[in-house]
């Protein structure tokens, strides 16, 4: 399993894999925007000081996973922290180092930039007990409980 930052050539098929993602996701039932990910795609071309991507590329030359992260700041002051956009890793790969190595490069990238905590959480729920694992055992900590409420019926 190879990880790179993510490149031009990689938004197609990261889109795909999004939508694989989505479909298996607790947001299934909301709309998906492949051009909203296009424009998310240039801001990681863009701005790789605020949000950072990489791709886990399988010893098939396939794309295996995937995790985009963002820089930003406490509510209540100017210190920076990462957080989770996506991390995603495609069923036929769940297992292989894809999860684990992709973790780390964002790890990296947040000591890059800075960051004090990554705050990463669960809100998509696919195989909740995996990544509450992976998490854990990369020295996260539960930090808070995430509360939702449909507007839209």
């Amino acid at each position: 399993m190879k990880v790179r930052l993510f490149t031009e050539a990689d938004l197609a098929p990261m889109i795909a894999l999004g939508a694989r993602m989505h479909k298996e996701s607790a947001f299934a039932a909301l709309p998906y925007s492949p051009s909203k990910l296009t424009d998310l795609g240039h801001q990681a071309l863009t701005r790789p000081d605020v949000i950072g991507s990489w791709v886990a590329i399988s010893e098939k030359d396939e794309l295996a996973g995937m995790i985009v992260v963002a820089k930003t700041e406490f509510y209540f002051n100017t210190v920076p922290y990462c957080t989770d956009l996506l991390f995603y890793i495609a069923p036929e790969y769940r297992g292989s180092s894809a999860a684990m190595r992709l973790l780390a490069f964002a790890r990296e990238w947040a000591r890059q930039q800075s960051c004090v905590q990554m705050r990463f959480g669960d809100t998509a729920l696919i195989n909740s007990e995996a990544v509450h694992r992976l998490y854990t055992r990369n020295g996260f900590k539960p930090g808070g409980t995430l509360f939702v409420a449909d507007l839209v019926t």
